[in-house]
C-alpha cells in the first residue's frame, strides 16, 4: 500500500510538473510574439519597406493567427505602395489564405476607388461564398451603390444577392432598391429588397409594392413594413390601401399594420363602416390593443352603433382588455340585452377589485334578472370581494342568489367571509 502511494505521488508531481513547463512554454511564446510585435511596430515608422518584407516572413511562419491578424491591421495603418501590396496578395488568396477576409476587410475599410475596383476584381474571380460576402459588406461600408446593385442583378447565386440587398438596405438606397425590385423574379429576394425599404423608412416605395404587386404575398409583406414605420406615419397610406384592397388576408394585415401604428382614428373608421362583421371584428381587436384606456371613448360609440352580437362581444373585450370601467358599467346598465349586460359584467369582473367593486354592488341593486345577478356575484367572487358580497348577502331574499353567495363565500380565505360562516351558523 505504500509504494502504490508512492508511485501515485510521483505521477502526480510529474503531471504538475509538466504542467508547470507548458504553462511556462506558452508564456514564453506570448512574450517573444509581443516583442516581435513592437519591433515590426518600431520598424513600420522608421523603415516601411523593411517591415513590409519582415511581416511577410513572420506571416509565413507557425506565430499564433492572432499575431497574424495584427499583422495585418499594421500593414493596413503602412499605406505604402509595399504594404498595400501585400496587403492585396493576401486579399486575392495568394498569401495566407486564411488571413484573406481580414485583409479584404482592411482594404474595404479604405473605401477609395483604387479599394474598391481591387475588391471588385477580387469578387468576379473568387468561387469562394464567404470571400465575396465580405466583399459585399465591405462595398456597403464604402456605400458603393453601384457594385453593389450589379451584384444584386446579376449575381446567380440567391445568397449573395440578398446580402447585396440587406447592403443597399443599411445604405438607405430606396431608390436602387425600389429599381431592382421591378427587374427582380425572385420571391425570396423580392421579400428581402421589401424588408431593406422598411428598415429605409421608405413608405412611398413600400405603398406602391402594397398597391400594385400581383402576389399577395408580397403585398402583405410590404403591408407590414409599411405598419413598422416610426410613429405610424403610415397610417393615411395604410387606410388608402384598405379602400382599394379585395384580398381578406391582405386587408387583415392592413389592420393588424394600423393597430402597429397606433392609427386609432382610422381603425374606428374601419371598425364603424366595414360592410363585414369579421373586418370590423379585427378592427376592434387592433383597438383593444392599444395603450390603456386610448381607444374606450370609440369603443362605446361603436358599441352604441353595432347590430352584429359576435362584433358587439368584441367591443365589450375590448373594454375589458382597455380596463374601461365606466363604460363597461354603463353598458351592463343600460343594454336591453341580457347576455350583453352579462358580458359587460364579467369584464368588469376581471378589473381591479378595489375599483370595479363599488360599481357592481350598484348594478346588483338595479339588476332584475336573476341570471345577471348571478354574473355579479360571480364577477365579486373573482375578485374575493368578500366584503361587497357579505353586504349583499345580509340583503338578499331570493334563496337560491342568497345560497349561491354563501357557497362562494365558503371558498374564500377572508377574514370577512369566516365572520359570516360563523354568524350564520350562530343563528
Amino acid at each position: 500500500m505504500t509504494m502504490k502511494r508512492l508511485l501515485i505521488a510521483v505521477a502526480l508531481f510529474s503531471m504538475g510538473a509538466f504542467g508547470a513547463a507548458a504553462q511556462t512554454q506558452k508564456q514564453s511564446t506570448q512574450d517573444t510574439e509581443e516583442m516581435k510585435m513592437e519591433a515590426i511596430r518600431g520598424l513600420s515608422d522608421s523603415n516601411p519597406a523593411a517591415a513590409v518584407g519582415q511581416i511577410e516572413k513572420v506571416l509565413a511562419s507557425d506565430v499564433s493567427f492572432e499575431m497574424k491578424e495584427r499583422l495585418v491591421s499594421i500593414l493596413s495603418d503602412m499605406g505604402t505602395t509595399e504594404s498595400r501590396g501585400l496587403l492585396e496578395r493576401i486579399a486575392r488568396g495568394q498569401s495566407n489564405p486564411k488571413l484573406q477576409v481580414e485583409a479584404i476587410r482592411h482594404i474595404g475599410d479604405d473605401g477609395d476607388s483604387s479599394s474598391l475596383k481591387t475588391l471588385a476584381d477580387i469578387y468576379s474571380k473568387s468561387t469562394d461564398n464567404d470571400v465575396k460576402e465580405q466583399i459585399l459588406r465591405a462595398f456597403g461600408n464604402a456605400d458603393d451603390e453601384e457594385q453593389l446593385l450589379a451584384v444584386a442583378k446579376g449575381e446567380k447565386n440567391i445568397e449573395l444577392r440578398g446580402e447585396a440587398v440587406r447592403q443597399l438596405g443599411n445604405m438607405d438606397s430606396a431608390s436602387a432598391l425600389s429599381q431592382l425590385y421591378l427587374t427582380e423574379t425572385s420571391s425570396e429576394i423580392k421579400g428581402e429588397i421589401i424588408h431593406a425599404l422598411g428598415n429605409t423608412d421608405s413608405e412611398k416605395e413600400l405603398a406602391q409594392i402594397a398597391e400594385h404587386d400581383s402576389s399577395a404575398e408580397m403585398r402583405l409583406q410590404a403591408i407590414h413594413g409599411l405598419g413598422n414605420l416610426d410613429e405610424g406615419t403610415a397610417a393615411p397610406a395604410l387606410i388608402s390601401l384598405y379602400g382599394k384592397e379585395k384580398d381578406g388576408s391582405v386587408k387583415e394585415e392592413i389592420l393588424h399594420a394600423l393597430a402597429n401604428a397606433d392609427a386609432e382614428k382610422e381603425l374606428a373608421q374601419i371598425a364603424g363602416n366595414d360592410a363585414s362583421a369579421e373586418m370590423r371584428l379585427q378592427a376592434i381587436r387592433g383597438l383593444a390593443n392599444m395603450d390603456e384606456g386610448v381607444a374606450a371613448p370609440a369603443l362605446i360609440s361603436l358599441y352604441g352603433k353595432e347590430k352584429d352580437t359576435s362584433v358587439k362581444e368584441g367591443i365589450l373585450h375590448a373594454l375589458a382588455n382597455a380596463d374601461a370601467e365606466k363604460e363597461l358599467a354603463q353598458i351592463a346598465e343600460n343594454d336591453a340585452s341580457a347576455e350583453m349586460r352579462s358580458q359587460a359584467i364579467h369584464g368588469l369582473g376581471n378589473i381591479d377589485g378595489d375599483t370595479s367593486g363599488p360599481a357592481l354592488a350598484k348594478l346588483y341593486d338595479k339588476e332584475k334578472d336573476p341570471g345577471v345577478k348571478q354574473e355579479i356575484l360571480h364577477a365579486l367572487a373573482s375578485q374575493d370581494n368578500a366584503k361587497i358580497l357579505v353586504a349583499i348577502a345580509r340583503k338578499e331574499t331570493n334563496p337560491e342568489l342568497r345560497k349561491y353567495i354563501i357557497h362562494e363565500l365558503s371558498n374564500m380565505d377572508d377574514k370577512d367571509a369566516a365572520a359570516y360562516m360563523m354568524e350564520i351558523l350562530n343563528k
